[in-house]
């Protein structure tokens, strides 16, 4: 049986002051209240060769790859998180300055729960949507976490946190489970409504809900050139290229819910269905 730890935390994701009981291997992240979990480093098997799916050729060749250890976001981004951050920089006029930052009436879609007024550009966040994870360009996600000291996960990361050393098919285990992850239901729902869509760490919504950018320039040879140590396909942050995304979500299939699975979309891709979380550096919990 787990240990928990009682915080009492000021501000988080879910809203207002609250006490939340904490896994020992959990911190609170004060830039935007978001629950971190600790993700230690290691070396595991990146990609695979599934003969039944001979159409995924950029998840070859399996390599070998090693990454340090990470604190990542348990949950993804929400509305109300993604609303403050936004609304409290364009209110410093810090996101004014910033070429195609407020470029965001792209929000106003069925699936999202946000929406941008368009005579203060500020954003509301819909009724009931606040825990919906924040649909938005991958650029908007990028800003979001450098703004708060976070940064994107790269594909390494990702696919190291969401599979673990046991290498699973998707972040429960080997078994597909339609039931477990928020995935071809063409319905968005509130981060963590699927309890066991979760890693053995406890990082949730990895199979399903919302798809999630990467950092990395998505290349569908990058597994033939890349390095075994902390590989990411870098880009300059304003360059007009294709961005790796993972993971499922409500709009897509079982097949994109694998811990392997790839994806891209363009830099300034207004789509559905793409959400993110961020990651930091940093020492791991005492006592591991």
């Amino acid at each position: 049986m787990k240990t928990f730890l009682i915080a009492l935390v000021m501000t988080t994701m879910l809203g207002s002051s609250r006490v939340l009981a904490l896994a020992p291997n959990e911190r609170i992240f004060p830039g935007d209240g978001s629950i971190q979990v600790w993700v230690s480093g290691g070396t595991f098997t990146m990609g695979i060769d599934d003969p039944a799916q001979p159409d995924r050729p950029d998840e070859r060749p399996p390599h070998t790859v090693t990454v340090d250890g990470f604190w990542m976001d348990k949950h993804e981004v929400t509305c109300r998180q993604f609303a403050e951050y936004f609304n409290k920089k364009l209110k410093e006029k810090t996101l004014r300055e910033r070429v195609n930052a407020v470029e965001l009436p792209i929000l106003n879609w069925r699936d999202s729960g946000l929406v941008q007024d368009p005579k203060t550009g500020l954003l509301q966040v819909k009724t009931g949507c606040e825990n919906w994870p924040a649909l938005v360009p991958w650029h908007a996600s990028q800003q979001y976490c450098e703004d708060i000291g976070k940064a994107l996960p790269t594909e390494a990361q990702w696919e190291w946190a969401a599979k673990g050393a046991d290498g699973r098919k998707y972040p429960w285990g080997n078994d597909w489970n339609p039931k477990a992850a928020n995935v071809a239901t063409d319905k968005i729902a509130p981060v963590g409504s699927f309890p066991k869509d979760a890693t053995p760490l406890g990082i949730m919504d990895m199979a399903g809900n919302a798809r999630e950018w990467c950092a990395d320039k998505y290349e569908a040879d990058y597994y033939k050139k890349s390095p075994d140590k902390n590989p990411y396909n870098w880009a300059a942050l304003w360059m007009a290229c294709d961005r790796a995304m993972r993971g499922g979500g409500y709009s897509v299939t079982e097949w994109d819910a694998r811990t392997t699975s790839r994806n891209l979309a363009a830099y300034p891709y207004r789509t559905f269905c793409v959400g993110f979380r961020g990651l930091t550096g940093g020492e791991p919990p005492k006592g591991r």
